[in-house]
Formats: structure tokens, C-alpha cells, sequence
């Protein structure tokens, strides 16, 4: 019950806009590339938009691993619940997304911790939609 409730509350964060980007190339106003960093006390930049085909980024700049999972079931390159994304401390993990999709993730230690939550929106610029 918890895992849907914050399912809505990303899907909501996500449709009030985009953040966290960097190199900008006019699609839908997303950047071709962004990222989220993981710290101790939770994510930064909790919300990140990128173009389809752009790069998103995770950094863990924790001194332990943090396991990330898609808490929406649509962006499954970010970690599921059966097979997190498991970021070492001190690395970062690049991920290409090649299709639009809003989803959501949060750190699998932290579930219904909204330090621990954020929303990437992969704009259009693919084709598609959805992840395996």
C-alpha cells in the first residue's frame, strides 16, 4: 500500500516539472543529460528530467552501497524490487534511456522515506514508451 501511495505522490511530483539537469538541447525543455546524488540523508536533486536518449545519472557519495528500484514498474533500467540497482559508494551509474517515461525510484533501505524518493521524466525524442 505504501509502495502505490508514493507511486501517486511521484507521478504528481513529476507532472509539476523538471530538475536537477545540465546540458540542455531544447525538447520539451529536458536536458540530454541529469543525474541524483546519494548521500547519507537521501537524494539530491530529487527530481530530474532528461530527452529521450539522453543519459541519467546516480551518484553515491555514501560511504556504503545504496540499492535503487523503479517504484513505478515502468523505468526498470533504475532497479526492481526483486533486482535493485546496487551502486557502490563512491561510483556513479550511468543509465541511457532511449524512451519517454515518468517514473519513480527510491533507495530499497529507505522505503516510504521521502529522502529517499525521487521522479525522472525522459521527455520525447524516442520512440515508444515504456521499459521492459
Amino acid at each position: 500500500m505504501k509502495r502505490n501511495a508514493l507511486g501517486v505522490l511521484l507521478g504528481a511530483v513529476v507532472a509539476a516539472g523538471c530538475g536537477g539537469g545540465s546540458s540542455s538541447d531544447g525538447n520539451n525543455g529536458c536536458p540530454s543529460s541529469a543525474g541524483v546524488t546519494i548521500a547519507a540523508t537521501g537524494f539530491s536533486s530529487k527530481t530530474a528530467c532528461i530527452t529521450a536518449g539522453g543519459t541519467f545519472t546516480l551518484t553515491n557519495a555514501d560511504t556504503i552501497e545504496h540499492d535503487v528500484e523503479d517504484v513505478t514498474s515502468i523505468c526498470t533500467p533504475l532497479g526492481t524490487p526483486s533486482s535493485p540497482l546496487r551502486i557502490a559508494a563512491g561510483t556513479n551509474h550511468p543509465i541511457v534511456f532511449t524512451l519517454p517515461a515518468s517514473c519513480g525510484f527510491e533507495d530499497a533501505a529507505h522505503l516510504g522515506d521521502p529522502a529517499f524518493a525521487g521522479s525522472l521524466t525522459i521527455g520525447s525524442g524516442g520512440s515508444g514508451s515504456g521499459y521492459p
